[in-house]
């Protein structure tokens, strides 16, 4: 008997927007000592075992979700961690969680019979795949995991060199560059592909979000 996947997806977009910018939270909004701040890296940290069991059933991934969130808020009280520690610490593992898990879909989408990720993207929003989309689009995949592995490593350079830069980067600034890695990317695929069939930013970002193999997608 096949067990039927959730439609949760839903749920899935508030939840990677709240990961996202919790570490914003923290660093900018919430003072060290406050007892909010235990309570959003609790919040974050239960998100992120949410969102990486996107192909589980609900049932159980909500199961491991509240056993997560219960787990992490005793082993803070029993630690006594202070709060700008805790935070300072999620921030980094959230960073480095993410980027390494990007980089290894993505990267590992370059293998020889494997289709690369953007160009998979390109076909569900595209009616024809002309040869020269479809090397942009495996580019892309590269350029990607280049982005990827720069957020990594500059990460672990300030980590060491500028601790008090790299607590603002992975907390507040990495953001940013995402969108900027973002838009720089849309702008390109205009220039090359103006005589192309395109699709507006808003109409990709949304197809974007119900790709499938996506945490929550309910495609």
């Amino acid at each position: 008997m096949t067990v039927p996947v959730p439609r949760n997806g839903s749920l899935s977009g508030p939840a990677i927007l709240f990961v996202g910018i919790a570490g914003a939270l923290i660093h900018r909004l919430v003072p060290a000592t406050s007892a909010w701040t235990i309570g959003i890296v609790v919040t974050q940290a239960a998100l992120m075992i949410w969102l990486m069991a996107g192909q589980v059933a609900l049932p159980h991934r909500t199961k491991l979700t509240v056993l997560t969130a219960a787990m992490i808020t005793g082993a803070i009280l029993w630690l006594g961690l202070p709060a700008d520690t805790l935070g300072l610490t999620m921030a980094g593992v959230c960073h480095t969680v993410a980027y390494t898990g990007l980089l290894i879909w993505f990267g590992a989408s370059l293998r020889p019979g494997r289709e690369p990720v953007v160009t998979g993207f390109a076909r569900r929003m595209r009616r024809t795949m002309p040869p020269d989309v479809v090397r942009y689009a495996r580019l892309a995949t590269l350029a990607w995991c280049v982005f990827f592995a720069g957020q990594l490593a500059l990460s672990l350079g300030l980590l060491f060199a500028a601790p008090d830069v790299w607590s603002g980067f992975v907390s507040v600034w990495n953001l940013p560059l995402v969108l900027a890695m973002v838009l720089a990317e849309f702008a390109c695929r205009s220039v090359l592909f103006r005589r192309h069939q395109r699709t507006g930013l808003v109409a990709t970002l949304a197809a974007l979000r119900h790709m499938r193999g996506l945490p929550g997608s309910s495609s």
